[in-house]
């Protein structure tokens, strides 16, 4: 597992990105597609709740997580933050 930050501007906002990157066995796009899903999981344990969980956090910090994947090459799943500027934090 690789992690990657960097930070960017995109339309006039900085963010930070967070990518958290596998090199397995990667994800078919039908796979990509349903990932964020509730209760869908590729394991037979899993309870298809953590990246839909982890997605809904990101999101209630007015951030994206989102996801990269090519079969053969592994995963990039990115957390995309806003920075507040010094004094501006919500809290």
């Amino acid at each position: 597992m690789i992690i990657r930050t960097e930070r960017k501007r995109v339309l006039g906002q900085d963010e930070v990105l967070i990518h958290v990157i596998d090199t397995g066995p990667g994800m078919p796009p039908e796979v990509v597609e349903k990932v964020f899903a509730p209760y869908f999981s590729t394991k037979p344990s899993g309870s298809g709740l953590g990246l839909a969980v982890a997605r809904r956090i990101v999101e209630e910090h007015r951030g994206q997580l989102t996801v990269h994947s090519e079969p053969g090459r592994g995963s990039d799943f990115t957390i995309a933050l806003p920075v507040e500027p010094p004094g501006n934090a919500a809290g």
